[in-house]
């Protein structure tokens, strides 16, 4: 199933949801230990998990199903099974050197899932940290003009706004530094305060919603 997603701006989404990540191990093709047998006549492979963060190693198999035997560098059994492949979950502080025993023969392939989750406060029982949705507002005055959707006069209105709230003796203050210190109409449609507000929507609280100052309303 899909990750939710939230609309962010009119040119945009965000996954509110991280992906995992599959981190191949080795080379492209099959991870062989040298081309020889392990104990009667297993395959013999290994690989190395190179992090000490959890995550949950894959086992999977070509051809028909074999018995899997999975140990660590020690020779201590973390896994037996039977079948065409086989997860196991590794805690922190577990990189190092890992063997697997097929039986029969069979090429193997190794990944390695490590999923990671910005918390909103500390301890375990912390929920995941959810980033703001933001426009990141553009320094070049064209970008994003489609149809009637105009950067310039979102980023415009929106610094009025501010400027009406708590600039009340300096109308136009907040936009026209904007313009004089940021916009350029030669700047790449790319360039913007992406940067600066994904930084604020983690280190600063979410704002609140419906939060109205000298007379001017934010949703």
């Amino acid at each position: 199933m899909a990750p939710p997603r939230l609309s962010v701006a009119p040119n945009d989404i965000q996954n509110i949801y991280p992906l995992a990540q599959r981190v191949p191990l080795g080379p492209a093709g099959h991870i062989h230990y040298g081309g020889t047998l392990g104990p009667g006549d297993a395959g013999h492979f290994w690989f190395y998990i190179p992090t000490n963060d959890p995550g949950t190693v894959l086992i999977s198999l070509e051809g028909g199903p074999a018995a899997i035997r999975l140990q660590d560098e020690s020779s201590k059994l973390l896994i037996r099974a039977t079948g065409k492949g086989v997860g196991h979950e590794l805690p922190a502080w577990s990189a190092g050197i890992y063997h697997v025993f097929i039986t029969p023969v069979r090429p193997a392939q190794v990944r390695f899932i490590c999923e990671g989750w910005p918390r909103e406060g500390l301890g375990h029982g912390a929920g995941p940290l959810i980033p703001w949705n933001f426009w990141y507002y553009p320094f070049n005055p064209a970008s994003g003009r489609k149809g009637n959707f105009d950067s310039a006069a979102i980023q415009k209105s929106a610094m009025e706004k501010f400027d009406r709230a708590f600039l009340p003796d300096q109308l136009g203050a907040a936009w026209n530094w904007e313009k004089n210190n940021h916009v350029r109409p030669k700047a790449e449609g790319w360039e913007g305060h992406c940067d600066m507000a994904s930084f604020a929507s983690v280190y600063f609280e979410d704002p609140r919603a419906n939060v109205t100052v000298r007379g001017v309303r934010f949703a």
